[in-house]
C-alpha cells in the first residue's frame, strides 16, 4: 500500500468548512473523524474535556493593555509616589490571572465549553519483551495534529508582527528609559524624544492585539485541515499488518481547542504522563502549504542522535527547510507544548501561509496534496530506514 494523493485530496476537501472551538462545527469535524477511523476498522480513543476561553481571547486583553500603561507611566517621568501605588493597583488586579494562567486547562470561569481527542494507538507487531528495551532511541511515533479552525479580525502574520514589534519596542523603551534617568540626565528631553518612537510602535501593536477577535469564517484547509489530512493518511497507510513498524509504537492523534490555547494537547499530555519522553518522537504538522519547513528541537541531537542525523541527510534530500532551536517560546501550537514539557519535537509547517491562516482566504487552494504526500512518504521511508538499522 502507497501514500494516496487522492485520498488526502478528499481529506482537505471533507474538513474544508469553520470548526471553532467548543461549536457544532468542531463536533461535526471530529465525528468526520471518527467515520474515517472506522472505515479502516479500528476503534478509536475519545477523550473528552471542558475548556474555558479566558485565556486565549480573554487574557492577551488585559495583560497587554495593562502592560502599556506601566511603561507609558514611567516613559512620562509621574513621581515616584504615584509609580509605587499604579504599581500595586496593577499588581492586584494582574497576579491574581499570571497565577491561574500558569495552567489554563483548569480554569473553569469566563465561558466554559467542551471539545475532545480523538486518537488511535497502533502497537508494534512484536511483542514489548521480544525488544531490547535499553537499547532503543525510539519506542514511541506521534503523529499530531489539531481539527479545529478559527477565524479573526487580524491574520496570523499581522499577529506576529504586530507581537515582534511589541517585544522589541518595549525593550526599546526600557532602554530608553533607564538610560535617560540614570546616565544621560542632562539630555532628558533629547532621551524622551527618541523614546516616543517605539511608544508609538508600542501602542499601535497593543492596539491590534487588543482590538482582534475570533470568529469562525476560516475554512481552516491550511490550519489545520493540512494537518489532519497527513494524520488521517499516515494511519490508514499503517493500518494494514504489513507497513506495521516491529518494536514503535504509533499513536496518531487529532486534538481539539487547539486554537483556544492548546487545550487538547494540554489535557492529552495525562495519557501521555507514563511515556518515555527521551525515546519519543513528536511529529506535529501545523499549518502546510505549498512548501515544508521543520521545526526541530534541539533535544533530539542528545537524545535521538542516529534518527536525526538520518532526519536532516533525508530533509536535504526531499529540499525540505530545517531548523535546530532550543527555544520553546512564543508561539502557541500542540508541538511546541510538548517541547516545553521535554519532548523530542519535529513541527512541520509552511512559512509562506501567515497571509492566509486565521482569514476567510484559508482554502483549498493555498495547500498542495502534493506536498503533503511528499511529506508522508518522508516520514514513512525515514521510519523504515532507521527500523532496518536496528
Amino acid at each position: 500500500m502507497n501514500i494516496s494523493q487522492q485520498n488526502i485530496r478528499e481529506h482537505l476537501r471533507t474538513f474544508s468548512f469553520p470548526r471553532l472551538s467548543g461549536t457544532e462545527f468542531e463536533k461535526k469535524a471530529s465525528n468526520l473523524a471518527i467515520e474515517e477511523i472506522r472505515k479502516l476498522g479500528l476503534n478509536p480513543q475519545i477523550q473528552r474535556f471542558k475548556f474555558s476561553t479566558f485565556y486565549s481571547r480573554v487574557y492577551p486583553k488585559i495583560t497587554f493593555p495593562l502592560t502599556f500603561w506601566v511603561v507609558l507611566s514611567f516613559y512620562l517621568g509621574f513621581n515616584p509616589g504615584f509609580l509605587l501605588l499604579n504599581f500595586l493597583i496593577i499588581s492586584v488586579i494582574f497576579l491574581p490571572f499570571f497565577i491561574i494562567t500558569r495552567k489554563p486547562e483548569t480554569i473553569r470561569f469566563g465561558k466554559v465549553l467542551e471539545s475532545q481527542n480523538v486518537y488511535v494507538r497502533l502497537e508494534p507487531i512484536s511483542k514489548p519483551n521480544d525488544v531490547q528495551q535499553n537499547n532503543r532511541e525510539i519506542s514511541n511515533v506521534f503523529f499530531i495534529a489539531h481539527l479545529d479552525s478559527k477565524g479573526q479580525q487580524f491574520i496570523a502574520r499581522t499577529r506576529f508582527l504586530s507581537i515582534l514589534g511589541y517585544s522589541f519596542s518595549l525593550i526599546s523603551l526600557g532602554i530608553v528609559i533607564l538610560l535617560r534617568e540614570l546616565i544621560f540626565m542632562k539630555s532628558f528631553l533629547l532621551i524622551t524624544i527618541i523614546g516616543f518612537f517605539p511608544l508609538l510602535v508600542n501602542f499601535i501593536c497593543v492596539l491590534i492585539l487588543s482590538l482582534n477577535t475570533t470568529n469562525n469564517n476560516s475554512k481552516g484547509v491550511v490550519d489545520n485541515a493540512s494537518g489532519v489530512s497527513c494524520v488521517l493518511e499516515l494511519l490508514r497507510y499503517y493500518s494494514e499488518s504489513e507497513n506495521r513498524l516491529k518494536d514503535i509504537n504509533l499513536w496518531f492523534v487529532l486534538t481539539g481547542a487547539e486554537e483556544t490555547g492548546t487545550m487538547g494537547i494540554r489535557n492529552f499530555l495525562k495519557i501521555m504522563q507514563n511515556v518515555d519522553k527521551e525515546t519519543s518522537l513528536i511529529n506535529n504538522f501545523e499549518s502546510l502549504g505549498k512548501g515544508v519547513a521543520v521545526f526541530i528541537s534541539k533535544n533530539n541531537l542528545d537524545n535521538n542522535p542516529a534518527y536525526y542525523k538520518r532526519f536532516e541527510e533525508k530533509a536535504a534530500e526531499f529540499h525540505f527547510r530545517t531548523q535546530v532551536s532550543s527555544v520553546n517560546r512564543g508561539v502557541h501550537t500542540d508541538g511546541i507544548y510538548l517541547f516545553q514539557n521535554d519532548f523530542n519535537l519535529f513541527e512541520f509547517g509552511s512559512t509562506d501561509v501567515g497571509k492566509f491562516m486565521h482569514s476567510e482566504n484559508d482554502n483549498l487552494g493555498n495547500v498542495s496534496p502534493e506536498i503533503l504526500k511528499k511529506l508522508c512518504e518522508f516520514l514513512v521511508e525515514l521510519l523504515e530506514e532507521t527500523q532496518n538499522k536496528k
